[in-house]
């Protein structure tokens, strides 16, 4: 079997159990099984997006995903597993999850209220709704009294060593050219193909298999076998 192909079947077979476990209405399900799901169905997009990139020679555009893949990754596994001081309980979980809404809400605003002195009339009451909806569920989530989340370098010290093994903090600087483009790395997509592919795939891989895994973990499932074939394609 492909890598892809591998990749694809951890991801729709994790979505499946989800899906049935929460039933038809995704959006009443609880504060722990819709991120999984939402995680689990991104991760499956992406990956599946990363690896036709990079099969096609776009190593730029793929190395754009992976970093926004690797933010995911770190956040997601500090939400569900980065709470053993708890016990891991449910309620750890919860308040994890609601740090990174309250972060990702305040980012929000902060970039709608700055780019509205550009907006044009038309833009600016489109956006206003959700600049209002992004204040709402900010000024709920403050209520709880709760933290933003950590950033990204606290978050890898948090998680520790084995964390680093398998997904090291190195990979944002890796995709950081791709992100922000600038003389230096548009002269190198048209100058030549970049030469990274087999690492990309790598990290890729690694993304996948670990989104997959903590998601399983969570939920009682088996890992043996998506354990087996992550190691077999690491050794490859």
């Amino acid at each position: 079997m492909e890598i892809d192909e591998i990749i694809n079947k951890w991801h729709v077979e994790t979505l499946k159990w989800i899906e049935s476990k929460i039933g038809p209405d995704v959006f009443k399900a609880n504060e722990i099984d819709k991120p999984c799901l939402c995680v689990a169905k991104t991760s499956y997009e992406f990956c599946a997006a990363v690896l036709r990139l990079l099969n096609s020679g776009y190593e730029y555009p793929a190395k754009a995903l992976m970093r926004c893949l690797g933010e995911l990754n770190t956040k997601f596994t500090w939400s569900l597993v980065g709470c053993q001081d708890k016990d891991n309980t449910s309620d750890a979980i919860k308040e994890r999850i609601h740090r990174w809404i309250l972060t990702a809400n305040s980012n929000g605003i902060k970039l709608l209220e700055e780019s509205k002195a550009i907006m044009r009339p038309e833009d600016k009451e489109k956006h206003k709704k959700i600049l209002n909806d992004l204040k709402q569920s900010y000024e709920e989530y403050k209520k709880s009294n709760i933290k933003h989340i950590p950033t990204l370098v606290d978050i890898f010290k948090q998680l520790g060593d084995s964390y680093y093994e398998e997904i090291r903090p190195a990979f944002y600087s890796i995709f950081n050219d791709a992100v922000h483009l600038d003389p230096a790395s548009i002269s190198a997509i048209y100058g030549s193909l970049p030469q990274g592919r087999d690492v990309l795939q790598t990290y890729c891989v690694a993304f996948a298999y670990n989104i997959n895994s903590i998601i399983r973990l969570r939920y009682g499932l088996d890992t043996k076998q998506i354990k087996k074939e992550y190691d077999k394609i690491m050794r490859n």
